[in-house]
């Protein structure tokens, strides 16, 4: 069943999104230019906001819809389509408005080629074509690159004074999975397989792993239950794991033998080497558990000096409330990479770093594109991944 919610997931995409951009495509065949720009830019932000309140209101009442027996459509699939739709037809709209612009002043200043109307004409139906006809590939593609294994980037992280011991040190993070019934379970198999088969000193996973209560998942959490490293799993929650009660997800990754660091820290051994490893609570917790109130400062609150010091913390932008405490290295994802470019530059303007190793305020921080994809099955100009992080000695 979850192969066939995936591909007919996949299929709709196409079908769903090559229809907004045909949609967009009449407008600019049917309306004149004066009146076309209002009447599509009104439109695209009535249906937005719409789709918005569907969207969240479709959260809400998740385990009521479950109740029909439909989850793996209603969740998998009607969600991620309304988001998708919405996405699809703002980007198609706004090519074609482009492409009207450029007609528009090719009107008003035409050049001797097409001086005349019947040329302009053509032009003008020519490109709008052009540009609807390029929504199907253009989202086959991006279907495809959200639904692909997630490839394995290596990091390469250079320390200074890195104890002997801790040369080498490897660490795999993983986050952002957004499983939902509709992901198939061979593609999670597939995941653990890979990763275990690295044989890392430690597994991080930075939240956002499940959209969906605990209980639809006990096939997925058996198969996350398989990952192994020498020093352990550890967890900490992301936004997500608050929508679909966090308490509930937290005692499962507990039962699975995950370590979970809501505002805690353990010390781990590697050899002589004495590493602090910390974690807090996604940064909107206590609008969800107070008692999860995100606290860097509880996380390393009494913690012993240490060769190395790691923060676990699924939004980058937690390292500005952690800029007083002693890490060395921090591990946060959320972002998704912008999963859809353009829209990474506008989580720029609430996230310091998009994705990747960075230096900043006497740290690294890595910022991981996520395995999976949230709301629109689509990925453009960024692909899923596991991030393979080794610590090396620097010059």
């Amino acid at each position: 069943m979850a192969n066939i919610a995936q591909l007919f997931e996949i299929a709709l995409a196409i079908g769903l999104l090559s229809v907004a951009g045909f949609s967009a495509l009449v407008f600019i065949l049917g309306l004149g230019l004066k009146r076309r720009s209002a009447l599509i830019l009104t439109g695209s932000v009535l249906f937005l906001a719409l789709v918005e309140i569907m969207s969240r209101l479709m959260i809400r009442q998740y385990s009521l819809l479950q109740a029909i027996g439909s989850r793996w459509i209603i969740q998998g699939a009607l969600l991620s389509f309304a988001l998708m739709i919405a996405i699809g037809f703002t980007v198609s709209v706004l090519v074609l408005m482009f492409g009207a612009w450029l007609m528009r002043r090719q009107k008003t200043h035409p050049s001797e080629s097409l001086a005349h109307p019947e040329k302009r004409r053509v032009f003008r139906q020519l490109t709008a074509w052009t540009l609807g006809g390029l929504t199907i590939p253009l989202t086959s593609r991006a279907a495809f690159h959200a639904y692909q294994d997630p490839e394995l980037s290596l990091v390469d992280i250079p320390m200074k004074a890195l104890h002997p011991d801790l040369i080498g040190f490897h660490i795999i993070q993983l986050c952002d999975l957004h499983l939902t019934p509709a992901r198939s379970l061979n593609f999670l198999e597939s995941l653990v397989t890979r990763i275990n088969a690295l044989q890392p000193d430690l597994i991080a996973l930075t939240g956002d792993l499940a959209d969906g209560y605990v209980r639809e998942f006990s096939e997925y959490l058996s198969i996350l239950g398989r990952l192994k490293a020498r020093l352990g799993v550890c967890f900490v929650t992301g936004n997500h794991e608050y929508y679909w009660d966090a308490e509930a997800w937290c005692q499962a990754y507990q039962d699975l033998g995950f370590t979970v660091l809501n505002n805690r820290h353990v010390v781990l051994r590697k050899g002589e080497a004495q590493i602090v490893l910390a974690g807090i609570a996604d940064a909107t917790a206590e609008h969800h558990v107070k008692s999860h109130k995100s606290s860097p400062a509880a996380a390393f609150r009494d913690s012993p000096p240490a060769a190395l010091n790691i923060l676990l913390a699924h939004q980058p932008h937690s390292l500005f409330e952690s800029l007083s405490l002693p890490v060395d290295l921090q591990l946060s994802g959320h972002t998704h990479g912008g999963q859809i470019l353009p829209l990474g530059y506008f989580i720029r303007a609430s996230q310091p770093f998009l994705a990747g190793l960075h230096r900043s305020a006497h740290r690294w921080i890595h910022v991981s594109r996520g395995a999976g994809f949230s709301g629109a099955p689509l990925r453009v100009g960024t692909r899923p991944e596991i991030a393979s992080l080794r610590l090396s000695l620097s010059d």
